[in-house]
């Protein structure tokens, strides 16, 4: 499962970001999920997205690690080990 990152525009300031992260996912939406893995990107921890959204701990967590998967998968060369495929097949499939 991939969960596409947000793009803003480049004249938006980083509290600008945050200040739209922090509405969208404060407000029940389709693309909520979408803004609440974007949260994660820019660091932001599970219980201050919690506190804009009250979706239960649990399933934050679960975005929170298919959202570090992403991450370290893009810092990974096209070279990947048996043991990293296997964890990377299990969240993709």
């Amino acid at each position: 499962m991939v969960l596409s990152e947000i793009q803003f525009e480049d004249s938006l300031s980083s509290k600008e970001i945050r200040d739209l992260i922090f509405k969208e996912i404060s407000t029940p939406s389709s693309n909520r999920i979408l803004y609440i893995a974007q949260a994660f990107r820019v660091g932001m921890s599970i219980d201050e997205v919690f506190n804009l959204c009250f979706i239960d701990r649990w399933f934050l967590l679960q975005i929170k690690e298919i959202v570090d998967s992403e991450i370290n998968l893009k810092n990974k060369s096209l070279r990947i080990n048996i043991r990293s495929l296997r964890i990377l097949s299990r969240w993709l499939f």
